[in-house]
């Protein structure tokens, strides 16, 4: 069979199997995988499932994605393997360094990946130099 008439292949998505959830909801993986439910053929979900690994190493919050597709039930049916590892839930990071004006600036930051298991970033600064001192907080839900 021909790689075109392969991708032309009739399929439905059937189950989705999620291995290597901590912290992230499963309704976050779910949401990325809803497109590739309305895709006919089996070109038009391997480019959905693509989209939707794109978008999930997108999130920050893991190191590694792997969507492997899978004989279904029928062979009409293609099931999917989604292989996670989630990122290290706190990250810290101390410097200094000269601004453009030539002044001394230490930093410390901290960050809280995924803390309500939404793909969601809270991050938190201090900054201080001669003239002063900045902190800030973010949160950044995507």
């Amino acid at each position: 069979m021909s790689r075109q008439a392969l991708s032309e292949t009739p399929v439905t998505l059937g189950k989705v199997n999620v291995h290597g959830l901590g912290m992230t909801k499963a309704s976050v993986i779910q949401e990325e995988i809803a497109a590739a439910r309305r895709e006919r053929t089996l070109g038009e979900l391997n480019a959905a499932l693509g989209l939707a690994t794109k978008n999930l190493q997108g999130t920050g919050c893991f190191e590694g994605v792997q969507l492997m597709l899978d004989a279904g039930a029928r062979p009409d049916i293609v099931d999917v393997d989604v292989r996670l590892r989630e990122r290290n839930r706190f990250g810290l990071s101390v410097g200094t360094y000269t601004n453009p004006q030539g002044t001394l600036e230490a930093e410390i930051s901290g960050e809280v990946r995924n803390p309500t298991g939404h793909a969601d970033f809270l991050k938190g600064t201090y900054k201080q130099n001669l003239k002063g001192n900045a902190a800030s907080v973010a949160y950044r839900k995507p």
